[in-house]
This record gives structure tokens, sequence and C-alpha cells, in this order.
């Protein structure tokens, strides 16, 4: 009878803690596999922080593209100007602004150096100072 006691009492102590600390061992690995996957994330990711940029010319032609890109350069050398392609187009996109009145507001001030500018939406780098609305 202290035999089955004995067993009894190891297996409704025992057992429950092998299988909690199995369940607490595989949500460390899920948490550990999902904070991977977040660092790689934002690794690739070409920006940190939801923001607004503004395209301000579109072509078929890269070199149409990379003057438009050189224009924007000289006037405004301490902010962002990319040229991406994205099939067909080259796109010019001017800035990483934290909100849409801020972009707003470069465009209306620089309309005449572009003209045809609207804002899109774009992941901005955070690492550069953001425009924020004064």
């Amino acid at each position: 009878m202290r035999i089955i006691t004995f067993a009894s009492f190891y297996f409704a102590l025992l057992c429950p803690l092998g299988v909690n600390a199995q369940y607490i061992s595989n949500i460390d690995a899920q948490c550990a596999a999902w904070n991977d996957f977040k660092l790689e994330y934002n690794r690739l990711s070409r920006g940190d922080k939801d923001g607004f940029r503004v395209k301000l010319h579109f072509t078929t032609e890269k070199a149409q593209a990379d003057a438009v890109a050189e224009k924007a350069r000289k006037l405004f050398p301490d902010d962002a100007v990319y040229v991406i392609y994205e099939m067909p187009n080259f796109s010019v996109v001017f800035g990483e602004f934290e909100n849409k009145m801020s972009a707003t507001g470069w465009i209306s001030e620089n309309k005449n150096h572009f003209p045809t500018a609207f804002i899109v939406k774009s992941r901005v780098n955070t690492c550069r100072p953001v425009k924020a609305t004064e």
C-alpha cells in the first residue's frame, strides 16, 4: 500500500511541475522567436516610423529623375532626397515628415520649384531629424 501511495504522491506532485516547466519553456521559445522576427523586420524595413514624404517627380526616364533629384539636393542640401525605381517609373521623393501638415506646408512653400509635387505615405528614418510642425 505504501508503494502505491508513494507513486500517487510522486505523480500528483511532480508531473504537473514537469508539464508546467515544459509550458513555460515553450512560451520562452515563442517569445525568443517573436523577438528575433521583430529584430529582423526592423532591420529590413526602410524606416522606423510611419510618416510622409513629398513625391517631387516621377518619370520613365532615369536621367530626368536624376536631374530633378540633383536640383532638390542643391536647393535643400540638408534634407533627404531619394530616387526610387517602381516599375516602370522612377520616383523622386523628398524629406521625412512626421505628419501630413508639415509636408503640406513644405509643398506650399516650394510650389514654385516643384509645381507637381504631392504627398505620399512612407516609412521615415528616425535616425535623421524628423521635421515636425512648428
